[in-house]
């Protein structure tokens, strides 16, 4: 569940990220909040272009996000277009809905700044989320 308010919140939990950087993984979120419509968004790298980070980019990656953090830093959840990332998807959180994607993708929860953050189930963003292996 998502309850942390955008201040309290580590920069690297306010910036997109991925899961895993090998491309046979797979991420899945399952959406289990009746009322809550914020979703996942997808992003690129404004900087570098990239919009996926495996093994060889992550260095590039970090090395410019690192500088760019230095002086820009994010006061709250990325949902959308920001100076730093391009929103290039969203997906709409609806009851019962998963969501698939490779876990490389950078990504993030597209996190309203008025969203509901409380810890009961039945009013904040309740999800579900498995990592899979493609072999």
């Amino acid at each position: 569940m998502v309850t942390q308010s955008p201040e309290t919140l580590h920069v690297r939990q306010r910036i997109p990220h991925v899961d895993a950087y090998g491309r046979e993984r797979i991420a899945l979120i399952h959406y289990l909040s009746p009322d809550n419509h914020d979703g996942t968004a997808f992003f690129q790298h404004r900087a570098t272009g990239f919009e996926t980070i495996d093994q060889e980019r992550a260095p590039t990656f970090f090395s410019a996000l690192d500088a760019e953090l230095q002086a820009d830093v994010p006061n709250g959840y990325i949902s959308g277009d920001s100076s730093l990332f391009e929103c290039m998807d969203m997906v709409e959180a609806r009851y019962n809905r998963a969501l698939l994607y490779r876990s490389h993708l950078l990504h993030s929860g597209a996190i309203s700044m008025d969203g509901d953050l409380s810890p009961k189930p039945e009013h904040g963003r309740l999800t579900i989320t498995a990592f899979l292996e493609i072999s």
